[in-house]
């Protein structure tokens, strides 16, 4: 069997080996580059080894991959998982929140993300157990030491706190860090500050620190106790453009809001930017003996069409893939 470990994958996974929840770390990257360099098969290898070995995992996926993706045997269900800019360009239900004015809920989104990290983090969700008494309404509420698993269970049984579950669960992860090892992970994180295409009720464009699914997330990263790993993508921004793919042009270029640059800066120079290129000839031609043991190639790849998609690729994976669907 042919696979690829990228290089940069494998260093963070070295690094991760010796990850001790209860000693200080600097486990904090960001992963950029060209459009299509594989930046998110990067995140998704490290994922795979955090699962692989009993790591808790707070996923936020840049589109909407199936679990099995990382999993793989670990889990029966395909539950799919919304991405970071579905949370921003969607067309699904927003709701005026009641416990920050001026915010807005989204239930439909919060409620599947909810199933997707239960799917995930099945053996985890009975060992996190609440902090302090937890207020979700005039009727619903949690006392300290209740289970997880139970108020996720009651956020997807009613979609209209599943945001506030959410706020809850990142909330509670933190406090339980140092019991086990956390990783948080976020594909195409740039969509917490791009504009978005959602409208309130007066029709008026809301931004993306309007979404309380994005304000706690943005909330908790700067001082998250675990693992973070965070990539970049300008391939689906809408409502605006970047004119380069750098850390500087997605977090701190003319895409964030001067009011907002402040925040994206802090995240930014927390973390080790890591650079994703695009395949080494060597890496190309390991991808392609891995798509004809898929069969998702079937013609022979002789040493001239090797030189040519080289040639037409540059090593880039994304036109590589789009290149090999006719072969």
């Amino acid at each position: 069997m042919c696979w690829i470990l990228r290089r940069q994958s494998y260093q963070m996974m070295q690094e991760l080996k010796s990850f001790d929840a209860t000693q200080p770390h600097n486990f904090r990257y960001l992963l950029y580059g060209a459009d299509g360099s594989g930046k998110t098969i990067c995140l998704h290898q490290v994922l795979h080894y955090c699962v692989k070995a009993g790591w808790l995992v707070v996923f936020v996926p840049g589109g909407l991959y199936y679990i099995y993706i990382l999993c793989g045997p670990l889990i029966s269900s395909h539950s799919l998982i919304p991405l970071v800019f579905s949370w921003t360009h969607s067309d699904r239900e927003l709701r005026p929140s009641t416990r920050v004015p001026g915010t807005f809920d989204q239930p439909d989104t919060a409620t599947a993300w909810l199933k997707a990290f239960r799917t995930l983090n099945s053996h985890f969700t009975s060992q996190v157990q609440l902090s302090r008494d937890w207020q979700w309404g005039k009727k619903d509420h949690s006392l300290a030491g209740e289970e997880m698993n139970k108020v996720i269970d009651m956020g997807l049984l009613k979609p209209a706190l599943a945001t506030d579950v959410v706020v809850a669960l990142l909330e509670e992860l933190v406090l339980s860090s140092g019991r086990f090892n956390i990783m948080l992970a976020v594909d195409e994180f740039n969509g917490s500050f791009s504009p978005t295409t959602l409208r309130n009720q007066q029709k008026e464009w809301v931004g993306p620190e309007q979404l309380n699914l994005i304000r706690c997330l943005l909330q908790h990263i700067p001082q998250f106790p675990g693992a973070v790993l965070l990539s970049l993508s300008r391939s689906r921004m809408l409502r605006c453009s970047a004119p380069g793919w750098t850390p500087d042009h997605l977090l701190n270029g003319g895409t964030v809001p001067n009011e907002r640059k402040l925040e994206s800066r802090a995240i930014l120079d927390s973390c080790r930017a890591v650079e994703i290129p695009p395949y080494t000839r060597q890496e190309m031609e390991r991808c392609l003996d891995y798509y004809s043991q898929r069969r998702w190639i079937t013609t022979d790849v002789s040493q001239a069409v090797l030189n040519e998609l080289w040639h037409l690729t540059s090593g880039c994976p994304k036109t590589l893939q789009r290149m090999c669907a006719s072969l």
